[in-house]
């Protein structure tokens, strides 16, 4: 594998090797590697902190929170001691400034040279 399937390759095995949970594009047969409008993009941390089971990661909208329970709009509700409210990446001109680059790739890297 090569290009964008050989960096997949790296991410499930990641995924995997952490015990994080896995987007559920990759298994719900739609054959996304992305939800739409969204990147593979998550810190070393988030790894580790799966990997050592001091957390785990529930994707869905948030109705309401009551007390230590986040109730999503799907009506499950889930024990929480911290809630991290992650809005996806929107390319901006920031990618610009930061990098010195002015292309951002479709996968969300940024192209050099």
């Amino acid at each position: 594998a090569s290009g964008s399937a050989a960096l997949f390759a790296v991410w499930r095995k990641l995924y995997q090797a952490s015990g994080a949970t896995v987007p559920e594009c990759w298994t719900d047969g739609s054959g996304l590697i992305t939800h739409a409008g969204h990147t593979i993009s998550v810190s070393d941390i988030w790894f580790v902190a799966h990997h050592y089971g001091i957390a785990s990661s529930v994707a869905g909208e948030i109705d309401r929170l009551e007390g230590a329970e986040v109730v999503l709009t799907d009506g499950r509700r889930i024990a929480a001691d911290v809630v991290v409210k992650a809005t996806g990446f929107h390319p901006t001109d920031a990618a610009e400034c930061l990098s010195g680059e002015s292309t951002m790739l479709p996968n969300g890297l940024v192209r050099r040279g």
